[in-house]
Order: structure tokens, then C-alpha cells, then sequence
């Protein structure tokens, strides 16, 4: 009795974990909720380098350049986080690591970042099929808010 129970229960599970394919599981990963990090910006002047170098320690497969992100070649991580590595896009930008947390509502966060006193460096810009971004900085820390797009 007791090694059909056994069997009863390996094959529930082997079942409910084993149910469709790998495609049906990938595509069941939730979108990144609200107040979590969405988006990891590196701004370097050696981007294939560092491409390769994440790619080597941690996977990471990255998309050919995207010009709606100043030409970033951006890998979606475990857990849906994007990473996007990209060049200086002018002469006084420096190379810099930023993280853009995803909110709903960017004009709400960027009002309540404004009244905790961090200088807004963008206040709003779009980003041409991915949303909405703003940066604000305080003590040379760069922080990024981003509202996606329904």
C-alpha cells in the first residue's frame, strides 16, 4: 500500500512538473513588477568586451545593437531584468553602471524623487517602443525610472 501511495505521488508530481513544452514554461514568466529593478544600463567604451565577458560568465546572450536604446545590445536575464550595454552617446557622457527601476506612474515618481532631494537629470523622454524614462541623481549616483508602455 504504502509503495502505491509512492507511486501515486512521483507520478502526480513527475506530471504537474513535466506539463507542456519548454516553449509553454518560457512564456510563462511574469513581466517585472513595479518597483523592481527593470533595466541594468552600462555605458563603456569597450561594449563587445564586456558583451562577451557577461556572456561568458553568466550566459547572457545579447541582441544585436538597438537604436531605440542609443544602440545597446541588450540580454533579457533569469527573471526578465534586461541588460543593456552600450557606447557613450557623446563626448561628455562617461562610461557609468545605472539601474531603472520600473514604476507605474513616472510623473508621480519623479515628483516624489524631486521632493527627497535628487537633482532630476531627465524629467521624461521616450523611448520609442519601450516606454518612458527618467534619471535623477543625488551624491553622483545615477538612478533610473522607467514606465512601460500598455
Amino acid at each position: 500500500m504504502i509503495k502505491v501511495r509512492y507511486l501515486a505521488i512521483l507520478l502526480l508530481v513527475f506530471t504537474c512538473c513535466n506539463s507542456g513544452t519548454d516553449t509553454d514554461r518560457k512564456d510563462m514568466v511574469e513581466p517585472i513588477p513595479e518597483n523592481s529593478v527593470y533595466y541594468l544600463e552600462i555605458v563603456t567604451n569597450e561594449v563587445e568586451q564586456m558583451c562577451a565577458m557577461y556572456s561568458s560568465i553568466n550566459g547572457w546572450q545579447f541582441d544585436d545593437p538597438d537604436p531605440n536604446l542609443g544602440n545597446a545590445r541588450v540580454a533579457k536575464l533569469p527573471g526578465g531584468t534586461l541588460c543593456g550595454i552600450r557606447a557613450p552617446m557623446h563626448s561628455e557622457e562617461k562610461p557609468i553602471v545605472r539601474t531603472y527601476m520600473r514604476v507605474g506612474d513616472l510623473d508621480s515618481s519623479v515628483q516624489k524623487a524631486k521632493q527627497s532631494g535628487f537633482e532630476i537629470l531627465i524629467e521624461r523622454m521616450e523611448i520609442p517602443g519601450h516606454g518612458f524614462i527618467a534619471i535623477f541623481e543625488k551624491d553622483g549616483i545615477q538612478q533610473g525610472l522607467w514606465q512601460l508602455t500598455e
